[in-house]
C-alpha cells in the first residue's frame, strides 16, 4: 500500500477572490479549515477536468448561507471557500495535483491561477 502523502498541493478558490495553489497539510482538520466547517465532495466536474481531480466543499454551505463561489451549469451552484485536490482511486488517499491538473481546473472555469 501506498504512503499517504503528508503534503499535497491544491488550488484554493475563496469567495470573490482569484485562485491560487497553496502546498497544505494532507489533514483532515486543515480541509475543515480551508472550507470553514465539515468537507463534502463536489460530485461533478466540468470538462476538461479529469475524474481524478476532486472539489470540496463546505457540506452545510447552503443551509449556513454562504455567498455562491462556483457555477456548476446547469447543475448547481456551490458555495462558500472550495479547493481542488486529486483523488488516487486505488488507495482512497487525496494526493498533489499535477501541473497538468492545475491547467485543466483553469481551462474549465476560466481562471488564471496563482501559482
Amino acid at each position: 500500500m501506498a504512503k499517504k502523502q503528508k503534503e499535497i498541493r491544491v488550488v484554493i478558490k475563496n469567495v470573490a477572490e482569484a485562485p491560487f495553489v497553496k502546498t497544505i497539510p494532507n489533514e483532515l482538520e486543515e480541509f475543515q479549515k480551508i472550507v470553514g466547517g465539515y468537507i463534502e465532495v463536489v460530485p461533478y466536474n466540468p470538462k476538461p477536468m479529469a475524474k481524478e481531480i476532486t472539489t470540496l466543499a463546505n457540506e452545510e454551505g447552503k443551509v449556513e448561507g454562504l455567498e455562491p463561489n462556483l457555477i456548476l451549469l446547469p447543475y448547481d451552484i456551490v458555495v462558500g471557500n472550495v479547493f481542488f485536490t486529486r483523488t488516487d482511486f486505488s488507495t482512497g488517499e487525496f494526493v498533489t495535483l499535477t501541473d497538468t491538473d492545475i491547467e485543466q481546473i483553469a481551462e474549465a472555469y476560466g481562471w488564471k491561477i496563482n501559482q
